[in-house]
């Protein structure tokens, strides 16, 4: 299995395809891709829409900053008042969604549809995510170490918002060079969302004691195969259909 994901890698990696082809592919079964929902940057368009960028690449992100920290080995989940505000970012996403989608069909709608706002409350909820996902993870595979919970004071959730921020300002800035940086950035999140997903379900599916690197390898396969299969799809449908996204 590892030869066969390695091998997959490394015919990505040498195709023709210019990188922004090859970053449109990985997501494109997972966002429309259309240009007016899209934020920009230095006159091009990134491989995800506003909305799914601010969830990927916020994921990304926080994923990260907690890695990167003390917050790693958290196995609980934060205490009420973070834990809230995590939750009230996903919220936010769903209320702005929901928003959009009525603004989209005709229907009655509080506001007008804004991409830095759809940006806004990606951020939100794929930070939200990411937290909510490292202390589950971490819950089978450190069953003999004493559970703490992540971001168990305002002060660390302050680093972790202000990580959402800098992504965030960066994106709205428009500068150029940063439209490869961010949208690597962004389709590894899809990679990292998908796979820790995969690696909760096959963790809790292995019994009482889950071997990490082989629950890891397994999601990375399920993770390549969703891909695939979701970028067919989309193909069958658009021939089946005849729509198009714009």
């Amino acid at each position: 299995m590892i030869c066969l994901l390695a091998g997959l890698l490394t015919v990505y990696l040498l195709a023709p395809q210019p990188l922004m082809a090859k970053l449109y592919a990985v997501a494109y079964g997972l966002s429309p891709q259309r240009p007016a929902h899209s934020i920009f940057i230095g006159g091009r368009q990134p491989p995800l829409e506003a909305r799914l960028f601010g969830v990927y690449g916020g994921f990304a992100v926080a994923l990260v900053y907690l890695l990167a920290t003390s917050e790693r080995s958290a196995a609980r989940f934060p205490p009420p008042p973070v834990l809230l505000t995590l939750l009230a970012g996903v919220l936010a996403l769903a209320i702005d969604g929901t928003n959009a989608l009525f603004h989209d069909l005709g229907l009655f709608h509080l506001y007008r549809p804004d991409n830095r706002l759809r940006l806004a409350t990606g951020l939100a909820s794929g930070a939200a995510l990411a937290g909510l996902f490292l202390p589950s993870i971490n819950t089978f595979f450190q069953q003999k170490q004493p559970a703490r919970r992540i971001m168990s004071s305002g002060f660390r959730l302050a680093g972790f918002v202000a990580a959402q921020a800098i992504l965030y300002s960066l994106t709205v800035l428009d500068v150029p060079w940063l439209l490869y940086p961010l949208s690597l950035l962004a389709v590894g999140g899809i990679l990292a969302l998908l796979t820790s997903v995969n690696l909760l379900m096959v963790a809790s599916a292995s019994g009482p004691a889950p071997k990490f690197g082989t629950s890891a390898l397994i999601a990375l396969s399920l993770m390549v195969v969703e891909l695939a299969l979701l970028h067919g799809l989309r193909l069958v449908v658009q021939k089946a259909t005849g729509i198009v996204f714009t």
